[in-house]
């Protein structure tokens, strides 16, 4: 299921329920792939890893846990995730960046008068920190993992796409537009957004890279 908000302030997305669950456990077993095949070559693309980086990583294993490096940005996640709102239903396709591995989903759709906010809680979903220090590591490290997924246009990034001369604001949930998110380890809502108008095939990055 898939939870839609638009208004003067947001356009926002929420996955839930069993898609959510299915998608967690696809990502998760590309994850543990990679963090395998890491473990087995001692290398991250074309870079050895430090003794102490890969250490760290048999330690994680040892511990049943999983921590695949990908690289600086990489830690909160590498998938993105693209929202195409038709009449009746939303497809949905994620794309796990590094291995370009794909899954698609059509989904039932519901519109919500509520605005939808992002859950607290783990953010962070391949830290070190939790397994380095003894000390209790901020929610973001150490939290509950979020239960959904929030997805957000807000602030900044909203208007960037309301001022494109793309955009036919009536048409938003029209199945005009596929709304693209990358997971990335900065800015507020942990999230790079492009908007792609499938009539012109023109693409925006509407990204609000000052607040990163």
């Amino acid at each position: 299921m898939i939870q839609i908000h638009i208004s003067n302030k947001e356009i926002s997305f929420r996955v839930m329920d069993e898609l959510f669950r299915r998608i967690k456990d696809w990502t998760y077993a590309i994850d543990e792939e990679v963090f395998n095949h890491q473990l087995t070559t001692g290398r991250f693309a074309n870079r050895e890893f430090d003794p102490e980086i890969l250490a760290l990583m048999k330690r994680v294993k040892a511990e049943g846990g999983i921590l695949p490096y990908y690289g600086a940005g990489g830690s909160r996640g590498v998938c993105t995730y693209h929202f195409h709102l038709m009449l009746t239903e939303s497809k949905l396709t994620v794309v796990h960046g590094p291995t370009r591995k794909m899954i698609e989903f059509a989904t039932p759709q519901t519109i919500v008068a509520k605005p939808i906010e992002s859950e607290r809680g783990l953010r962070f979903k391949f830290s070190p920190f939790p397994h380095l220090v003894k000390e209790k590591t901020p929610e973001a490290w150490s939290g509950e993992a979020p239960k959904t997924l929030a997805c957000r246009i807000i602030g900044k990034e909203l208007e960037n796409l309301i001022h494109w001369e793309h955009w036919v604001d009536n048409l938003a949930l029209s199945g005009r537009y596929i709304y693209s998110f990358r997971e990335v380890s900065l800015g507020s809502t942990g999230f790079g957004v492009e908007v792609q108008d499938r009539e012109t095939n023109n693409m925006i990055n509407i990204t609000d890279y000052h607040n990163w």
